[in-house]
This record gives C-alpha cells, sequence and structure tokens, in this order.
C-alpha cells in the first residue's frame, strides 16, 4: 500500500512540475519586441533596428515615421543578445542609440528625439 501512495504522489509531483515549467517557460517564437517612438517634433526618412545574437545579426527597417507616431519591430532572439536603433532624419541626419541588451520575449522601448535615442 505504501508503494502505491508513493507511486501516486510521484505522478502528482510530476503532473504539477510539468505544468509549472509549462506555464514559466516563454511561449511561441524566440523574439523579442521593440517599440520605437518618433518623440522629435520631425518626420522620420526611415528607421532601423539593427541585432545580433548567437553569432548572427539582422535588420529590421521602415520608411516615414511621422512625428508622433510608433511602430514595433519583432525578432529573432536565440536566448539572449544585442539591438541598436538607428534614426535618419528626411533632411539626411542620422541618429545611433547606444547598443541595448535583450533575452526572448523582453519588450523593449526606444525614443527618438531631435538629438538622441533614449
Amino acid at each position: 500500500m505504501k508503494t502505491l501512495a508513493w507511486i501516486g504522489s510521484s505522478g502528482v509531483f510530476a503532473a504539477v512540475a510539468f505544468v509549472a515549467g509549462f506555464l514559466w517557460m516563454p511561449h511561441g517564437a524566440p523574439t523579442a519586441t521593440t517599440e520605437v517612438v518618433n518623440d522629435s517634433g520631425e518626420k522620420l526618412k526611415s528607421v532601423s533596428v539593427e541585432y545580433q545574437t548567437c553569432g548572427n545579426a539582422g535588420s529590421i527597417t521602415t520608411n516615414g515615421l511621422e512625428s508622433g507616431q510608433s511602430r514595433r519591430f519583432v525578432y529573432h532572439v536565440c536566448g539572449e543578445g544585442g539591438y541598436t536603433v538607428i534614426a535618419v532624419f528626411a533632411d539626411g541626419r542620422e541618429l545611433t542609440g547606444g547598443e541595448q541588451y535583450v533575452e526572448v520575449g523582453d519588450a523593449t522601448a526606444a525614443h527618438i528625439t531631435r538629438d538622441r535615442v533614449i
């Protein structure tokens, strides 16, 4: 009888551990999201997010972001990585933010002002 109780309690423990692990792990594709907001008061010609992860690099670019608008960039992250936001104004000026750390599932934001990316 003790053996049966031990097997039953072990099964319950295993089921609880499985459900807890499932709820803890990120779901879906291994991605991160960066919301870029144009707070510059000027129209941007383009905005790019350049990212690095697991020895690979990529870039996503969008054209024409009006002042006050935002754009969401979703990109692949293999565990962890880094990203940089680059904004190009209509007059050709370019601002580059500092590299930021990112992990799978992160949702970050970058605000573009007239003289920097924060």
